[in-house]
């Protein structure tokens, strides 16, 4: 939540349970797909125990975590692109 700095309150953990098909056009926030998620609880807690409780109107930011990959895939897989880089677009067609 934006209200909570994440360095002292944390994070709150959550799955993707839906991702809308369809394209929203706006003009000030640009173009997005609407994500829906479930969280793992409703609250930002600190170490001493106090807590913040999700609410109607709570403004917030997302990150999707992915996938794993470790810095040596991520170099191989630039200098692969670099020396082959027909192979790269065909991979990244399919």
């Amino acid at each position: 939540m934006d209200t909570y700095n994440y360095n002292q309150w944390g994070f709150l953990s959550g799955t993707v349970h839906d991702i809308d098909y369809n394209l929203v056009n706006d003009q000030q926030k640009g173009s997005f797909f609407k994500v829906r998620c479930r969280m793992d609880q409703n609250f930002l807690s600190l170490p001493n125990g106090n807590k913040a409780f999700v609410g109607k109107g709570n403004t917030f930011n997302a990150r999707f975590y992915l996938l794993d990959r470790t810095l040596w895939q991520l170099l191989f897989d630039r200098a692969d692109n670099l020396f082959n880089p027909n192979l790269g677009a065909k991979t990244s067609a399919l």
